[in-house]
């Protein structure tokens, strides 16, 4: 085998490799959403747990930008007051807008945001991973 056919061969393999990589990423994060990649939003309130070591970030998201409009979300992020640990998102839900009087502390670490009760520190809700969402939409 010649020279420029080995040249030729492994291109063609590292090319394909290549493609096979982006192609298996591309999928591992459409079928996996993450709550990394959320839209930030607008900060529309803060709420501060009982013991105020936690803030609940409140953000309302509008997806409209020019092109077929999709309805509102919104995102709850907790800011970790006594650390210097970074924000976390807990909560992404689609088709809902806070309005003032969805979320509430029921204690230290736990929030409650619409019909969800979340630890702050071990547990997140992403309507993108609930099975039942669509079912449960507009109520």
């Amino acid at each position: 085998m010649s020279k420029l056919m080995k040249i030729i061969l492994i291109s063609v393999g590292a090319f394909l490799f290549v493609i096979l990589v982006s192609i298996g990423v591309f999928t591992y994060y459409i079928n996996h959403p993450s709550l990394d990649r959320v839209p930030y939003g607008k900060l529309v309130a803060k709420l501060d747990s009982p013991n105020h070591d936690y803030t609940a970030r409140i953000f309302n998201i509008s997806m409209s930008g020019g092109g077929p409009s999709v309805g509102p979300s919104v995102r709850v992020e907790i800011a970790f007051n006594k650390t210097n640990k970074k924000p976390k998102t807990i909560y992404y839900d689609y088709e809902r807008e806070y309005s003032g009087s969805d979320i509430e502390w029921l204690s230290d670490q736990v929030i409650k945001i619409y019909d969800h009760r979340l630890n702050v520190l071990k547990d997140t809700y992403n309507w993108e991973n609930d099975p039942n969402w669509d079912k449960k939409r507009g109520e």
